[in-house]
């Protein structure tokens, strides 16, 4: 992607690459679906633990390595802290 298409992406809002501060990874926004769907794969009175084995046994957040998985689930637990305030 060129520099004026980076800067157009960025100016309309969709994601850009990661080297363009304010991006998707930047501000984790790309994570929301990823809570979603593991807040939808797992009951709400399930232990800690099945939020665990449904990211990365599981893989409800479809993603193809086990680091992926590991990544996905970290990023994913930091929103869902974030947004508690814990």
């Amino acid at each position: 992607m060129t520099a004026d298409l980076s800067a157009s992406a960025h100016a309309t809002g969709e994601i850009v690459p990661g080297d363009i501060s304010g991006g998707t990874n930047t501000s984790h926004t790309i994570v929301v679906g990823a809570l979603a769907a593991l807040l939808d794969a797992v009951p709400a009175a399930a232990p800690p633990a099945a939020y665990e084995q449904a990211a990365l046994e599981a893989n409800v957040l479809g993603k193809d390595t086990d680091g992926a998985r590991r990544r996905a689930f970290r990023s994913t637990l930091r929103v869902a802290i974030s947004a508690l305030n814990l």
